[in-house]
């Protein structure tokens, strides 16, 4: 995506993967900015909650910026004047890094097809049937972030939208237990997905996770 602004009271809650904006001005608030986002400069009242983008960014006026320690060096983050505030944060896991509570059952959404399946005529081909429980048949999800291995699911059924587009598409919940959950550690391109081994399949539901009938 490319915008070139975002100012005045806006609210975004991630801005990532290859996104690119021009700029980022007024009373606006961004919970994230991570991956290869680039953000060209901030100036204003904004405050950015967390900056962990292995690319370069200005701030001007009375900006703030948390940045992650590991994943950024402090040498991109071009402050200019005396007003912004630049304070660096320990690195985040998914849970903290999404707001989710660290519960022995997690609720985590797919986006699926209009029949319920993903990787639809492949050999990886999966069936998510609401109320069924489904396995990965071949779990090693350590090699790479995206690809066979695993499942992957959201914290939100819109950051879903990120992996599938196809018309029709559907979005399920799904509940996992905590100990069947792998997350990638240090840097990761996708900062709201996560993968699971097997979960059960609890409902469809809309774009923002409330259920439909």
């Amino acid at each position: 995506a490319q915008v070139k602004f975002i100012y005045d009271s806006a609210q975004v809650e991630s801005i990532s993967g290859s996104a690119q904006v021009k700029s980022i001005s007024g009373s606006a608030q961004v919970e994230s900015i991570s991956g290869s986002a680039q953000v060209k400069s901030i100036y204003g009242l904004v405050c950015i909650g967390q900056y962990s983008s292995n690319k370069k960014i200005t701030i001007r006026g009375q900006a703030f910026l948390r940045y992650d320690t590991k994943t950024t060096k402090r040498g991109l983050i071009k402050v200019v004047g005396k007003y912004a505030v630049v304070k660096p944060v320990k690195q985040l896991d998914w849970f903290e890094r999404n707001g989710v509570d660290k519960k022995s059952k997690i609720i985590v959404y797919k986006r699926v097809s209009n029949d319920f399946k993903t990787q639809e005529g492949t050999t990886r081909e999966t069936l998510w049937v609401v109320g069924t429980s489904v396995e990965h048949p071949n779990w090693d999800p350590g090699k790479e972030e995206c690809g066979a291995g695993k499942f992957h699911a959201c914290n939100m059924p819109i950051f879903c939208n990120e992996f599938r587009s196809k018309e029709g598409d559907k979005y399920i919940a799904i509940e996992v237990s905590q100990k069947e959950l792998y997350e990638w550690k240090g840097k990761t391109q996708y900062p709201h997905k996560i993968a699971f081994r097997k979960g059960r399949v609890l409902f469809e539901c809309d774009v923002y996770g409330e259920k439909v009938s």
